[in-house]
């Protein structure tokens, strides 16, 4: 279960405990610790619940420790003791161990927004007015409603308490977001900062990111079935804000990135390779200058710049396409696929892998968060010049 900040109350895990005492179910709490952590058999209670996976996790998501809890656990559903596992991160964080299934095969549990009926069972000393602001404010995220209880019963003024109540909310909303996986807030980046949309599209982003999203409270389903709504209109203006700063915080690197570098480096040199052997075939020892028009001046100068030394124009520059951008080196691919394919590609075909490949690669140049699919299509690019 992702009990992400949104939905978490303060002492969420014995809330849990609470929940399941009071449908006369005997409960044991184990709390992980750190990734040392050791399941302890209990089959005299009917639930056991495993708070703070995320503590047994490396910072880039591994958790070896599920494997060693793999024999415990069969062993303790064989007693028919059920396990919950919670975390305050959502299942797409994680980095399970290679051939793992079990976190992805679990069953999973999830927190609700409460209506007006459920918070008065619980603060039953708020009255019909109240219990509307703290819902309308809080859009019955569990998390936020809290929040929104311990102000109310403060003793102060409505601007203190309108200022306190702010305050807690961008708190909030900022824990939630940072619990995030890097690919979360690229897609989050991409549409509610970007294009300034408040729904997601399905076909945006893997399901388990969109299941992720929906777990962390941040989003929720949509009447039509084939998106989200982006941050609740409660608190859309300090979540794109708190998005922002997410964002700007991020400084661990993705874990696709270093096969989207590699696979990047691969696609242009093999581009360079095969657009260089195309243009001598065509304009012999003077294909730089003859075959490039004007990039041939800039190559010149990109190169003298660089140190290159008694070189007079760009047929004297080792491996000029070096120092072409990837855009241009794609639109020559594109030129000079017109009458013969080049790499096995027509002209039409570069130029969907330039529309593809050139916003991919000016994130990773700009150290941008990539999206979820960059990778992946970076990969495609990849193989289509190698088939």
């Amino acid at each position: 279960m992702h009990a992400g900040a949104l939905r978490r109350t303060r002492e969420y895990e014995l809330d849990l405990c609470s929940s399941f005492e009071a449908m006369g179910m005997s409960v044991s709490l184990q709390k992980v610790g750190g990734s040392d952590f050791s399941l302890r058999e209990d089959s005299d209670v009917d639930v056991i619940v495993v708070a703070g996976l995320e503590n047994g996790a490396s910072q880039d998501g591994a958790i070896p420790l599920i494997e060693t809890m793999r024999p415990q656990l069969s062993a303790i559903a064989a007693t028919g003791t059920r396990v919950l596992m919670t975390s305050m991160r959502p299942l797409t964080w994680f980095r399970a161990p290679l051939g793992s299934s079990l976190l992805a095969d679990s069953a999973i549990v999830r927190f609700h927004r409460l209506d007006a009926e459920q918070l008065s069972q619980v603060s039953a000393d708020l009255d019909d007015k109240h219990l509307a602001v703290a819902i309308a404010k809080s859009g019955g995220a569990p998390g936020l409603l809290e929040d929104f209880l311990v102000v109310n019963r403060m003793e102060a003024s409505n601007s203190e308490k309108l200022r306190h109540a702010s305050g807690l909310t961008k708190t909030r909303l900022g824990t939630a977001l940072t619990e995030l996986d890097n690919g979360c807030l690229a897609i989050l980046e991409e549409v509610a900062l970007r294009l300034r949309q408040e729904v997601l599209e399905d076909a945006l982003a893997p399901d388990a990111m969109m299941q992720a999203l929906l777990d962390s409270g941040l989003c929720d389903p949509d009447h039509s079935g084939s998106c989200v709504r982006i941050f609740d209109v409660a608190w859309r203006i300090e979540a794109r804000f708190a998005l922002e700063d997410a964002i700007s915080a991020v400084a661990v690197p993705p874990r696709e990135w270093t096969q989207i570098a590699a696979d990047l480096f691969s696609i242009e040199r093999t581009i360079r390779r095969a657009v260089g052997i195309n243009l001598q075939d065509e304009f012999g020892s003077e294909w730089c200058t003859a075959g490039l028009g004007p990039k041939a001046e800039s190559i010149l100068n990109l190169a003298l710049a660089d140190g290159f030394v008694a070189v007079e124009n760009a047929n004297d520059v080792a491996n000029p396409l070096d120092y072409l951008l990837l855009d241009d080196l794609l639109e020559l691919a594109c030129e000079r696929s017109t009458s013969a394919p080049l790499l096995g590609l027509g002209s039409a075909r570069w130029r969907l892998v330039k529309n593809q490949l050139i916003p991919i690669r000016n994130r990773f140049a700009h150290m941008r968060i990539p999206q979820p699919r960059d990778a992946a299509i970076v990969r495609v690019a990849l193989k289509s010049l190698r088939s």
